[in-house]
């Protein structure tokens, strides 16, 4: 993540108070992945409406989004939506604006769909695909199939959090929390071999080209290299692979909760979504936990 992620550089309207609105969000441990898109969305929304906070109106709110978002899916518009909405509602609270100009009945419906799983062929695939490409490409499958992992949760591992000898690592996930992550010792291996590779003093786990800490771009890149070399079809994310590590582990017996914890979700609920590609005696075995 670029250290810029949270500083509107480009010269627009209201440039001075979305600084200040990020700055709170930075402040309140919101992750560096998501203040860069509000940062993103906003100064493109107001790259497009050049009208100050205490002169604009609903109206022309809504059509600045309706160009902004044009041929755009509704998880985009929505997310448009939800940023310069919580921008108003930060103005409102600080004393900027009387009230949120954003109208609840402005957000399309979302169709949801269920979380991917990879199966055990195609992650295999993934596997022998990276090994015939890199060691890079290999431990970063690798640690995403073992970990569950978030790709920024990735990018942001130091090589002093790991300890080797008893299989963890410490991950900085969502809202600066911290929790310790365990890996088996086919990824230790993985782990170790990459790390023999590396000539430099850069302290983060895993380099770009360059030699500076990967992005999470360039980490999807490989990622899409790796997909591409294995000769799987659609668009396979390194999100699947968290999917796919969430579900093994329900399918092996274990708890939600314990599930929960393993992937850095504070919410139960969460897990529920990985319910649904279960069989059914693990569905059954959610509900009795939460019942």
């Amino acid at each position: 993540m670029k250290e810029n992620y949270s500083v509107v550089t480009r010269e627009i309207a209201n440039k001075d108070e979305l600084n200040a609105f990020l700055a709170h969000k930075k402040a309140y441990d919101k992750s560096p992945g998501t203040i860069d898109v509000y940062r993103r969305t906003l100064q493109n929304y107001f790259t497009l409406c050049p009208i100050p906070l205490n002169s604009i109106t609903s109206t022309q709110v809504l059509d600045t989004l309706k160009r902004m978002t044009d041929g755009h899916k509704n998880s985009y518009k929505h997310l448009c939506i939800h940023a310069l909405s919580s921008f108003f509602n930060y103005c409102v609270a600080e004393g900027i604006l009387p009230r949120n100009l954003i109208k609840s009945r402005w957000l399309p419906k979302l169709n949801r769909t269920l979380p991917r799983n990879l199966t055990k062929a195609e992650q295999e695939a993934l596997r022998i695909s990276a090994e015939k490409l890199s060691d890079k490409h290999r431990v970063i499958v690798e640690f995403l199939l073992s970990t569950g992992c978030r790709c920024q949760e990735l990018c942001s591992i130091n090589r002093r959090d790991f300890n080797l000898r008893k299989r963890t690592v410490k991950i900085i996930g969502k809202g600066n929390k911290e929790r310790m992550v365990y890996f088996d010792n086919e990824t230790t291996l993985v782990i170790e071999k990459y790390l023999k590779t590396r000539t430099d003093d850069n302290p983060a786990f895993i380099i770009a080209k360059r030699g500076k800490r990967i992005g999470t771009t360039s980490l999807r890149q490989l990622f899409k290299e790796i997909v591409h070399n294995a000769g799987l079809r659609g668009e396979v994310s390194p999100h699947w692979c968290r999917h796919s590590y969430a579900s093994n582990m329900l399918e092996r017996g274990a708890d939600p909760s314990e599930a929960a914890t393993d992937l850095g979700h504070e919410d139960l609920q969460t897990i529920k979504t990985y319910t649904h590609i279960l069989p059914e005696k693990i569905i059954s075995a959610y509900y009795r936990y939460k019942s």
